[in-house]
């Protein structure tokens, strides 16, 4: 017959543990930790079950339909943004096509344009550099409207004007 071993008893097992103070202490504060985890959720649960027993949920339906406001309104969105400065109408006034609602102080918009503007005119300035320099002319004319408005880019002409001409005669010799 074949012998089964037996575990090894409660003495024999304190024999051989190793006595230190902190498997103990740890011990002890995991089942502190645990009870107090399960008194939580305890209360949880008894809080919850109360509230579920006491309130009254309402009833929901469902149902097809159509919004129809009473009168026309209107969404008003401006396009390009900025700060609004006058209201000039109030909910439930009448207004007519074309009448103001409202003054939009658009600085942002004004700003860009001048940007566009001066771009345009440092273009104009350029194309008409290129074009005498493919012409061979030594002096550039600029008409008197651009001379007047971006006098720095114009006087910057000549110096450009002479640096591509050194370019080139480089590029000749070469």
């Amino acid at each position: 017959m074949v012998e089964i071993p037996q575990p090894p008893s409660k003495k024999a097992r304190q024999d051989r543990a190793i006595h230190l103070p902190y498997p103990r202490h740890t011990t002890r504060i995991a089942g502190r930790a645990t009870y107090g985890f399960v008194i939580i959720m305890a209360l949880s649960l008894i809080v919850l079950g109360g509230w579920a027993a006491t309130t009254e949920i309402d009833r929901v339906t469902r149902g097809q339909g159509r919004i129809v406001p009473q009168l026309q309104n209107q969404i008003v969105q401006h396009f390009e943004g900025g700060i609004v400065t006058e209201i000039l109408v109030r909910e439930g006034d009448r207004v007519t096509r074309g009448e103001p609602l409202l003054r939009i102080d658009n600085s942002f918009s004004r700003s860009e344009l001048a940007q566009a503007e001066l771009e345009i005119k440092a273009r104009r300035v350029k194309m008409i550099r290129l074009t005498a320099e493919v012409g061979g002319a030594e002096n550039v004319e600029f008409p008197a409207d651009l001379e007047s408005e971006i006098p720095k880019i114009v006087d910057r002409v000549p110096v450009v004007a002479r640096h591509c001409q050194n370019r080139l005669a480089f590029l000749k010799t070469s």
